[in-house]
């Protein structure tokens, strides 16, 4: 069942603390901004392949235990705090998209290294009172970092949307990446037929 907009709507304070920090997003949005975004992300989701996902949170696992012992054997520390996001990064977008990230597995690839950023930064401007403002913020050389790694972050969740219209609208892959305007018009109406 899907829950009603008055249900979902998030407290007046995510505006004051996400907006301007990190963006606009299916989980911060409120009202009938959370219903159009939502509308919009939801057909990327890809539900017929869950019965894998036990397998798949097996195969994560062990990557990372993978991780642990190769750390542990060269006496070198480990930084959980940054595998642990990566690794439940990894999971959700196997299990909504089918898409096997292997940003664990892959530690250095432009996301992994763009998430890390994101979440330094986030954690430096929560602990620097006088960074909170957005105009400070900007004019740092971090705030510009940060806004690149949002980028790249946005693109790729951009270019999995896309990918996954191109799936639905059933185009092959060497036909033109663009989707035309009728095929766009039948995926916003399945888009809308799952609410």
């Amino acid at each position: 069942k899907v829950l009603p907009c008055r249900d979902t709507n998030k407290p007046w304070n995510y505006d004051l603390v996400f907006q301007d920090w990190i963006g606009s997003s299916v989980f911060l949005a409120k009202g009938k901004d959370h219903s159009t975004k939502r509308r919009r992300v939801l057909p990327m989701f890809d539900f017929k392949h869950n019965s894998k996902s036990e397998k798949n949170f097996n195969d994560h696992c062990q990557t990372l235990m993978n991780i642990f012992r190769a750390h542990a054997s060269e006496g070198k520390d480990i930084q959980v705090r940054w595998l642990i996001p990566l690794f439940a990064i990894d999971i959700m977008y196997q299990y909504f998209t089918n898409v096997d990230t292997g940003f664990l597995s892959r530690i250095d690839n432009h996301y992994a290294t763009a998430f890390h950023t994101q979440l330094d930064y986030g954690f430096l401007r929560a602990w620097s009172p006088w960074l909170w403002p957005e105009i400070i913020w900007k004019m740092t050389p971090m705030g510009r970092k940060e806004r690149g790694a949002r980028k790249t972050l946005t693109d790729f969740m951009e270019n999995i949307v896309r990918e996954r219209k191109i799936d639905l609208a059933g185009v092959t892959p060497g036909d033109s990446p663009l989707i035309k305007d009728d095929q766009e018009n039948d995926f916003k109406q399945r888009g809308k037929s799952i609410h």
